[in-house]
């Protein structure tokens, strides 16, 4: 297994884990997974040339950040 398959799986299961917390309701668990997610694509991004995914990865990871810390001032 390649490094960036690896990477992909990793991100795959981020983003299940924060689906399956998101439908909890349990937010901060959902982020978690979501940044997890998103990290491993930008690498992925990167590491295969496609400015596509790094930067929708990145956007997505910033507003990540910006809801963890929006949830935690509730």
């Amino acid at each position: 297994m390649t490094l960036i398959n690896l990477l992909g799986w990793i991100g795959n299961i981020g983003f299940i884990l924060g689906g399956i917390y998101l439908a909890k309701k349990k937010v901060k668990f959902c982020l978690y997974g979501n940044a997890v997610g998103n990290i491993a694509y930008i690498v992925v991004g990167f590491m295969s040339n496609l400015q596509s995914l790094w930067a929708l990865s990145f956007g997505l990871l910033i507003l990540d950040i910006y809801g963890f810390y929006k949830w935690r001032k509730e």
